[in-house]
């Protein structure tokens, strides 16, 4: 009897204790969405002058005269700068007495050629007649080629010494820095005496008319450029529509990027160097397709699935037509737009087991 009984209790025993709870993961899921019908890139971006020269003297010597600092508007024509001009107007004065004297030498040549002419001219006249001999009418010949050739010598030493009071001039007025056009000075590299050299930029002159945008792309870049729909620039939370006006295919000077510059579309205030963002909008070439996580995707007996959330429970769905997109997502066919995908969690999971949808912790 006292068996029975003990074998009664254990079976009551048994039947209350309680089934295992059934454990709910959390897990972080995100929705599966289309493809974009655009794209957008950004890139830095500086603003720019439609015209921006680096002025140099085209003179060497020590500067005299400079009375400009950076942001100075200047008008065409106004002085820039002006070198110490004494060994040009020394230089100036020398080439003129030599043009003087060149002169003088060349009337002189000119003088006896006509004389020596008019001399052969009777000479042959007489030798025609067979007044004089052969000799005396080849001396007074070679007497005038050689005067004709003294007198084009003579030319030749005239014309080079006027060539060389223009150059004299030249270099005079090339001591004064004119501006070539209406602008802002940029920069300025040197001061009054520094002693300057042909060619060397003493400052950066920028117009201030129309600027533009310039951005620095890769080779691969550059044919999205050409794709694009629109671009605008953003600085201080502001928004300027462009245009593009040119994308170069040769890199520029110590840059391992290619230039490309984009005109304003309507009239702004913003000054040279400017920095801002360059949006670039382009047509997507693979749109409507569906963009499912990277790190969703989990790979059972050769295949590719995803776990979808579906009133609290996940179930798997297998992934084809798989096609790499970027670095975080993959295109594919096997779920629909608006589901909701697992995302962080996934190998903690079975067929229609429940989870609880959190937020990832950045």
């Amino acid at each position: 009897m006292k068996k029975w009984i003990c074998v009664i209790l254990s079976f009551m025993l048994f039947s209350c204790e309680k089934k295992p709870k059934e454990i709910i993961r959390p897990v972080v899921v995100k929705t599966i969405q289309k493809t974009p019908e655009n794209i957008e890139y950004e890139y830095l971006g500086v603003v720019i002058p439609k015209k921006e020269s680096s002025i140099a003297f085209r003179v060497s010597g020590p500067v005299k005269k400079m009375d400009l600092n950076v942001g100075d508007y200047v008008r065409e024509g106004d002085l820039i700068a002006k070198i110490d001009d004494r060994d040009y107007i020394v230089q100036l004065e020398m080439a003129e007495k030599k043009v003087s004297a060149a002169k003088n030498m060349y009337l002189a040549a000119t003088a006896i050629s006509e004389n020596a002419n008019s001399q052969f001219k009777r000479v042959k006249k007489l030798y025609n007649e067979k007044a004089i001999s052969k000799k005396i009418y080849e001396e007074t010949l070679s007497k005038m080629k050689a005067a004709a050739s003294s007198e084009l010598a003579s030319l030749s030493q005239y014309e080079a010494a006027l060539e060389g009071v223009k150059n004299a001039r030249n270099q005079l007025s090339d001591t004064t820095l004119i501006s070539p056009f209406s602008g802002y000075i940029s920069k300025i590299y040197f001061d009054e005496g520094s002693i300057i050299g042909v060619g060397i930029p003493i400052v950066t002159l920028s117009s201030q008319d129309k600027n533009r945008v310039k951005i620095n792309v890769s080779d691969s870049d550059l044919d999205k450029i050409e794709k694009m729909r629109k671009a605008e620039f953003l600085i201080s939370e502001k928004k300027f529509m462009l245009e593009k006006l040119v994308a170069s295919r040769v890199k520029g000077i110590n840059e391992v990027a290619y230039p490309v510059v984009f005109n304003f579309l309507e009239e702004n205030v913003l000054t040279s160097d400017l920095e801002g963002i360059v949006k670039i909008t382009l047509e997507n070439d693979i749109k409507g397709r569906n963009l499912i996580p990277l790190e969703a995707i989990f790979g059972e007996k050769e295949k590719m699935y995803v776990w979808v959330l579906k009133d609290g429970k996940v179930m798997k769905k297998e992934i084809n037509n798989i096609q790499v997109y970027d670095l975080k997502n993959i295109l594919g066919e096997g779920v629909i737009e608006g589901e909701s995908v697992v995302t962080k969690g996934v190998n903690e999971l079975s067929e229609g087991q429940s989870v609880k949808q959190v937020t990832e912790v950045m």
